[in-house]
């Protein structure tokens, strides 16, 4: 019974030691410790590109863009990305849940590709950068591979068009780094691509670039008839509205074919001040123009307003006074000579005013003013003028035949 009973002791013994070598075994299992710890490459950069006409100023604009999860692909060899811990970095500031790019008035143009920029700029087109960063140190990757991102640009509001789509797809490939202080994870590179079922380079990319199409509007005055005046100067009022025209955005005017420095006259009921202040101009903002902004022209003149973005509104209306005024300006008519071949803009025929625009407007005011001659003045004239002439014309007549008959009498008397 005693042997049996120290044959059972030892075999509990033994069962136990192995047992807590086992848990021993266990709790020294390899993992991951976390946070990535030797990050060759922290962070990723991307570029986002504006592209505009070079007569168009950069406008006061957000881009706000989203970095989600994409589902793991066993045919691309792909896990979902952790967005937990991405931050975004732009110049000092950073954020956690708005990726956004930003334009102003004043961000740097270039009519040239600079360096490795990504884009391609076509003849009389300009484009503004700016640079993003996303930061994926903070992330806690478990395991390594390629985790998969979704990037997606919001174009609500911009008034801009995307070149090449507004989605791409980033990949973050993460390695073993595992050393004698531990099991690490290194994040050793990324791909921005286009493409969503390819890792391989295809459609890579560094950067996302957008069109800012914008039309211009050009408006004058022809003045026609005989009691027209060609010197008076005439208040126009133009006033664009819709979602496109941002209060703080600039837009150019060109006053070539205008007068920036009026002079009163005796036909015109401004004072040379007040159209001065509103005509010596080469930039007007989006609130100005939304309010409504008053300029003067007088016969001939002609104003165009560069750069305004498309599906904008517009209405302009004009001061005619004792003048029959009419919509639009015919070729013969006007005096612009604009070098422009396009069908239909060979005269300003547009409307006055519009909606949703996505083209260039020519459009202005004709202002006739005739005089009219009293009928019957020349008729009553005509029987007192002829009278005279009848009499002048005996008159004549008498002299010339008296001084024929003096001098043939006297030819009578010497023979």
């Amino acid at each position: 019974m005693k042997k049996t009973w120290k044959m059972l002791s030892a075999l509990l013994i033994t069962t136990a030691m192995v047992a807590t070598t086992a848990i021993a075994g266990f709790a020294a299992e390899k993992q991951y410790d976390g946070l990535i710890s030797q990050v060759t490459a922290p962070s990723v950069s991307f570029d986002k590109y504006l592209i505009l006409d070079t007569t168009t100023n950069v406008p006061n604009v957000d881009f706000v863009f989203e970095l989600s999860s994409v589902a793991a692909d066993d045919t691309l060899g792909t896990v979902a990305g952790i967005t937990d811990g991405v931050t975004f970095t732009n110049g000092a500031s950073s954020s956690t849940t708005a990726i956004t790019a930003s334009f102003d008035t004043q961000s740097t143009t270039y009519t040239t590709v600079q360096g490795s920029d990504d884009l391609t700029l076509d003849a009389g087109k300009q484009y503004a950068k700016d640079t993003m960063t996303l930061d994926f140190s903070g992330v806690a990757f478990t395991e390594p591979g390629i985790y998969a991102y979704k990037l997606t640009e919001d174009l609500t509001g911009t008034g801009s068009a995307a070149v090449n789509g507004t989605e791409r797809y980033l990949y973050v490939f993460v390695e073993d780094a595992t050393d004698t202080t531990g099991n690490h994870l290194d994040i050793t590179g990324y791909l921005l691509t286009t493409e969503d079922d390819a890792i391989d380079g295809t459609g890579k990319t560094t950067g996302i670039a957008n069109t800012y199409p914008a039309c211009s509007l050009t408006f004058g005055k022809e003045v026609t008839g005989n009691q027209g005046s060609r010197d008076k100067y005439f208040k126009f009022t133009v006033t664009l509205s819709g979602a496109s025209i941002r209060d703080d955005d600039v837009y150019t005017v060109d006053m070539t074919n205008a007068i920036k420095e009026p002079t009163a006259n005796a036909a015109t009921i401004y004072s040379a001040s007040d159209m001065k202040a509103a005509n010596d101009i080469t930039e007007l903002t989006g609130a100005q123009l939304k309010a409504g902004y008053d300029f003067y022209l007088q016969d001939g003149n002609y104003i165009t307003i560069l750069g305004i973005p498309e599906n904008y509104g517009y209405e302009i209306t004009e001061e005619a006074e004792e003048y029959t005024s009419s919509d639009g300006i015919v070729v013969g008519d006007s005096s612009l000579d604009w070098d422009d071949t396009a069908a239909g803009n060979d005269a300003l025929n547009d409307a006055t005013f519009g909606d949703s625009i996505t083209t260039d407007i020519h459009t202005g005011f004709t202002n006739d003013k005739e005089g009219t001659v009293p009928t019957g003045v020349l008729m009553k004239v005509g029987p007192i003028v002829i009278v005279g002439l009848a009499v002048v014309g005996g008159i004549v007549f008498l002299a010339v035949r008296n001084t024929k008959r003096k001098a043939a009498e006297e030819n009578e008397e010497e023979a």
